[in-house]
């Protein structure tokens, strides 16, 4: 036998104890990172017997990997639990693929109990028989108890929210009912003073006493109008109403406005810029005059030297402009720490505080005015050096062709010559309210008809066929939504238009009000020109209006020793505290008891405070008194 013949067992000797030695370490180096994988590692037979185990799973079972093999489950757990694992693994073995579960178990090593999720895995031999389950047991309890606490905390979110809309819901409950009872008498007040103001026979002194009701119903009209808006802010629910208007206009009506107060005060105030913008622009007037007033009123208020300025730029043009309005002060200033407490409700800076006056809630509110006109307004300043507000908005440029024409104010007397009395029906439950509408209606010349609730109207709807129908909303039986439905769900009823009438306020429920059918929306306290307003725009009436009605009626002059010749000392002064606080409401009650002493004195005064002429009211108010005694 050659060397050669002699050499090829060896090699193949040599070549086998290699492939032992690396299958052999191999195997080692798999059972080390078996053994070190913090998951527990383990694997049955088809009988569940144990043939092998990592570290992780000995500490399970409190016993070494030598200890485990050729046992079962049942050696080691109760007999409950064993048959958990052994259900287990037959199902994982009967699927043929892996099935995972979740198990809450104690580790016998140290007592602590934790929540495992398990996987078990059919393993097959080189030819595919089954020979067992191969399982690895993760321990998910902190992920578990992290998963539960943020379950809990969004369940808590969720309660909270719901309790949220709950009181927001109670909350906007009580506001309509609200407005509901204290406009509804309101309606009555008002309602029946104009209706008297008809009546050609009454004194001068009893339409005096009517036109304080009436200011006095107007006053309280607007404090509630106040609290809902204040509501409404704080409740997210405010809209913008945008109109063209003449931007020029409102800068000047501003000037002059504080213009006596600062002239009072003996400071400078300056405007600029506004000839560069857009004259005509579209926008919320309302809510930009009172941003504007806001800002310059808080401004001449924590001034006593120096001046305001108001500084007015836009950037852009057409359909995007960015509206500037800079409103600079000498006054006391603002810390720096209080910057932004300026803009919270209810909340007054160490100035504010001192000046003893107003409730913190103008700057707040002019924020979210301005945050609604996708702007904002910012501070700056510093104590003593006086404090700067800025305001941003976005505007749009409009025209003179686009600016509303003014809403005609004289007295309606009666239909046009010639017009057919158009059949009216007047559906509401509150007898004074019900009572004023028809009399009104009646006296102008229309065909009226009543009833005080929904299920009356729809049986006389269908007995009369009316033209018009004024429906009040809440009512008993039937509400007016409810009727309304119904009448519109006729051929008739189709061609009827219906007129909601309703003490609620809330823009909200004036959608939900259109949605059920009404043609027209009209609040309660209504004015009389509200009424046949909307009935000429729907019925295509026209009317006859009372002589002498015009509003811009010629007063008589009036002179300074005129006022002081007839006004006491006392009188005068009140009237000029309430003109140097630019407060309307109070201008036109010290007019009204002026009016009862000399009703044309009393009228012209009034037509200043109408005009909004403060400055000529102020300069007839403090003129020297040597000049009046040098007077004729």
């Amino acid at each position: 036998m050659s060397g050669n013949e002699q050499q090829k067992p060896a090699t193949a000797k040599a070549k086998g104890k290699l492939a032992a030695r690396s299958l052999t370490e191999s195997g080692a180096r798999l059972r080390t990172l078996v053994k070190t994988i913090p998951d527990l590692v383990w694997l049955k037979d088809e009988n569940g017997v144990f043939l092998a185990c990592n570290t992780v799973f000995e500490r399970f079972y409190g016993a070494r990997e030598e200890e485990i093999v050729g046992k079962t489950d049942y050696d080691f757990v109760d007999r409950e639990l064993a048959d958990f694992f052994r259900e287990h693994d037959r199902k994982a073995m009967a699927a043929g693929k892996p099935s995972s579960n979740e198990e809450w178990v104690t580790f016998a090593d140290d007592g602590h109990r934790a929540l495992l999720e398990t996987v078990k895995t059919p393993m097959l031999d080189g030819e595919g028989r089954l020979i067992g389950v191969l399982g690895i047991a993760r321990d998910i309890t902190e992920r578990k108890q992290a998963e539960d606490l943020l379950e809990q905390q969004n369940a808590e979110l969720t309660s909270a929210k719901e309790a949220a809309e709950a009181a927001n819901r109670a909350k906007s409950a009580f506001l309509a009912n609200m407005s509901h009872e204290l406009r509804t008498p309101l309606n009555a007040i008002l309602g029946y003073s104009q209706l008297m103001q008809r009546d050609r026979s009454l004194q001068a002194g009893q339409k005096q006493h009517l036109e304080i009701i009436n200011r006095s119903g107007e006053h309280l009209l607007a404090l509630i109008n106040d609290v809902l808006e204040i509501s409404r802010i704080e409740a997210g629910r405010i809209r913008l109403e945008p109109v063209t208007f003449d931007l020029a206009a409102l800068f000047a009506d501003l000037e002059a406005m504080f213009r006596v107060r600062t002239d009072a005060k003996g400071l400078r105030f300056e405007t600029s810029g506004s000839e560069a913008v857009p004259r005509y622009v579209l926008a919320d007037e309302k809510k930009l005059r009172q941003i504007l007033i806001n800002l310059v009123g808080n401004a001449v208020k924590f001034t006593d030297e120096g001046g305001i300025a108001v500084r007015v730029a836009a950037s852009g043009g057409g359909e995007d402009i960015r509206l500037l309005v800079e409103v600079e002060d000498t006054g006391m200033g603002i810390a720096e720490e209080e910057l932004e407490k300026v803009f919270q409700s209810f909340e007054q800076t160490a100035s504010g505080r001192g000046s003893k006056s107003g409730t913190g809630l103008g700057l707040a509110i002019s924020r979210e005015y301005a945050r609604l006109m996708e702007g904002d307004i910012t501070v700056a300043g510093r104590v003593g050096e006086g404090s700067t507000f800025r305001l941003e908005i976005d505007i749009r440029e409009g025209s003179m062709a686009s600016l509303g024409a003014d809403a005609v104010t004289c007295r309606v007397a009666s239909l046009e010559a010639g017009e057919v009395p158009p059949r009216v029906l007047v559906a509401e439950d509150h007898d004074e309210n019900r009572a004023l509408l028809v009399t009104l209606l009646r006296g102008v010349g229309f065909d009226v008809r009543d009833v005080a609730n929904g299920r009356e109207a729809v049986d006389l709807f269908e007995a009369w066929q009316p033209h018009f129908i004024w429906m009040d909303i809440r009512m008993p039986v039937m509400d007016g939504l409810e009727a309304t439905r119904r009448i519109k769900a006729t051929d008739a009823g189709s061609k009827t238009v219906i007129a909601a009438l309703t003490a609620h306020a809330l823009e909200e429920e004036r959608d939900m009000i259109l949605k059920a059918g009404c043609d027209a929306f009209v609040r309660k306290p209504y004015r009389e020109h509200e009424i046949f307003d909307v009935m000429a725009g729907h019925l295509g009436v026209s009317y006859l209006y009372e002589e002498g009605m015009d509003p811009v009626q010629r007063q008589p002059e009036i002179t300074p020793a005129h006022l002081a010749a007839t006004l006491s000392p006392d009188l005068r002064d009140r009237l000029r505290q309430a003109v140097l606080r630019l407060n309307r409401t109070l201008v036109q009650e010290v007019v009204a008891e002026i009016k009862e002493l000399d009703a044309s004195i009393g009228a012209a005064l009034g037509s200043f405070a109408e005009s909004l002429d403060f400055e000529g009211l102020l300069a007839l108010l403090e003129t020297p008194a040597a000049d009046l005694e040098d007077a004729p």
